[in-house]
């Protein structure tokens, strides 16, 4: 069990067990690389059926389902980069194709001499889950599939008093906390690449005729990275020198979190909230939600950090922040499609909450300014349009805007979470779909539902006005100059007009409980230009002065070897 695996065989054919050839005679591997798009630290490649295989393949399925615009082109980047790698370091054939991976993996299968076994990482969601299923039943009898848990901070196996791969799970997030922090649970020490002494397999018939088959996936690739600079660099259009761009790639991830750890880790408990610049936050999720970067390689990094500065409410908080990042995982896993429900998990909406009908007239007009950043708040617009542009969000404007559209607009809250699933270049569908049912208040019975004050948000966090500024060009000069651009949201409302219920996707119709089976990849919106609109609603002044809160209601800190207060 090098590295702890947590394996769930399931026979070809769909049968449980053995079935066909016996094991032993399955001498090939084929790793089927999902959202785990690295080789440091890859439970699937420590697996017995990997480290005991005498023929190792590689393959990734550019699946349109589960992809987004910017996400495909981040993934075509990582895949570029892992392919070489692969090479590499086993100097085995890594396989891309743009296709189903129920299709494309048995087919491999079949191209293979000799029977062989597939492994890949465990999923969380419903609709990757069918996936598997279908892949099983469509292989030979003489494979299998293998899965192997490569996606949290706390290994599942580690929890200790509940299984959280079987729905057990504590609740609320606070309590689930406490008692992994209480009971001192471990987390593991990334695995390194492993030593594998393999070949690749005999095939019969050429790879080309694979479904979707990639000529040259290292055509995405960009010359091997030596600077974070170099990965990822700054566009001085449209917005200054505010527009971030992500490159793919496990390079570029582990770049990013050295940069960060040494220019934004020390200050990250006081920044974290803001929303211009790099160094604010880590910047990692769009690594993490490819897996180009684990969970435990970025604890572990602090880790080191804490030995060499000391550990801090700063350092801290990353941990934090990635131990929400399981809880998220672990609590789709417990509720499954009752997170894409309107209701939620707790099965009913809270009665301070009410949205109206997506057919209601006002509705699509509505979502529409939402989403090309013109509902004339500044603070909810800016953090839009840098969506648009980018496919990034700040985690405080990411819970604005969905405390906006739900709270403010009274709009469902499953159209705001699909179109972050249809725009986000770091969608990751756990914490994408259970950050947005708890902002709708839905997410379990009895939990406190979090209705911002756009204008007590926006003087808290960009006094300024430095984000909307860097983000809305046809903001009136009178206030560009001046702290006065969040009073813009405090005018009357404009009159609203109806819109054709037509703009709502359709998914909405045929799927209540969830999105559409496949993403959008057109690009996204844009906002018009022109005059700057009059607020869609009436936006309230806050009576609590900038910076003050009505309540402490933020956790302290607390870490596995040092207790503390702030």
């Amino acid at each position: 069990m090098s590295g702890g695996r947590m394996a769930n065989v399931v026979a070809g054919g769909g049968a449980v067990g053995g079935g066909g050839a016996g094991k032993a005679s399955r001498q090939t591997a084929i790793v089927w690389f999902r959202n785990d798009l690295r080789l440091r630290d890859n439970t699937t490649l420590h697996l017995a059926e990997v480290s005991k295989a005498k023929h190792l393949v590689g393959v990734y399925c550019f699946d349109d389902r589960f992809e987004n615009a910017r996400t495909r082109v981040f993934r075509q980047q990582a895949v570029a980069e892992l392919s070489r790698n692969f090479a590499r370091n086993f100097g085995t054939p890594f396989i891309v194709c743009q296709g189903q991976p129920e299709q494309v993996v048995p087919s491999l299968a079949r191209k293979i001499q000799g029977g062989g076994h597939v492994v890949c990482s465990t999923e969380s969601a419903s609709y990757e889950q069918k996936v598997n299923h279908k892949l099983v039943g469509n292989l030979p009898e003489d494979w299998d599939l293998v899965e192997s848990w490569n996606y949290s901070m706390y290994h599942p196996e580690d929890i200790k008093g509940f299984d959280v791969l079987d729905g057990d799970l504590a609740e609320p997030f606070t309590k689930f906390r406490k008692d992994v922090e209480d009971a001192h649970t471990p987390i593991r020490k990334p695995l390194a690449i492993p030593k594998l002494q393999v070949s690749a397999p005999s095939w019969t018939g050429a790879l080309s005729e694979l479904p979707g088959y990639v000529e040259n996936p290292g055509k995405w690739s960009d010359p091997d990275l030596v600077s974070f600079e170099q990965a990822l660099p700054q566009d001085p259009a449209p917005a200054g020198p505010h527009a971030l761009h992500f490159r793919g790639g496990e390079d570029a991830g582990q770049l990013r979190l050295d940069q960060f750890c040494q220019h934004g880790l020390a200050t990250y408990k006081k920044t974290r909230n803001q929303s211009v610049g790099w160094n604010y936050s880590t910047k990692l999720s769009p690594w993490l939600a490819a897996g180009c970067i684990s969970p435990r390689q970025i604890h572990h990094r602090v880790a080191d950090f804490e030995d060499q500065h000391g550990v801090s409410v700063d350092t801290y908080w990353v941990t934090f922040e990635l131990l929400w990042r399981d809880y998220m995982r672990f609590f789709l896993i417990k509720y499954g499609n009752k997170v894409f429900h309107e209701a939620g998990p707790a099965g009913r909406v809270p009665g301070s909450v009410e949205w109206w009908p997506t057919d209601d007239e006002r509705v699509p007009a509505r979502i529409d300014a939402w989403r090309t950043g013109r509902t004339g708040v500044p603070w909810v617009d800016g953090h839009m349009r840098e969506l648009a542009e980018t496919g990034f969000m700040s985690n405080r404007g990411r819970q604005n805007v969905a405390s906006f559209l739900i709270h403010n607009l009274n709009v469902d809250w499953r159209l705001g979470a699909q179109h972050f699933e249809d725009n986000l270049i770091d969608h990751d569908v756990s914490a994408n779909w259970v950050n947005w049912v708890m902002a709708a208040g839905c997410g379990f019975a009895g939990q406190r539902v979090n209705k911002f004050n756009m204008d007590k948000q926006a003087r808290d966090y960009d006094p300024e006005g430095r984000h909307a500024k860097a983000w809305i060009p046809e903001l009136p000069s009178s206030v560009r100059g001046m702290k006065t651009v969040h009073e813009l949201a405090l005018r009357p409302p404009r009159k609203e007009s109806g819109g054709s219920p037509g703009v709502m996707d359709a998914w909405l119709a045929s799927k209540p409980g969830k999105g559409p089976q496949q993403a959008h990849s057109a690009a996204p919106p844009k906002a018009p230009q022109g005059q700057y609109p009059a607020p869609i609603v009436r936006i309230s002044r806050s009576q609590v002065e900038p910076g003050k809160f009505s309540k402490k209601r933020e956790h302290t800190g607390r870490h596995n070897r040092k207790f503390y207060t702030h």
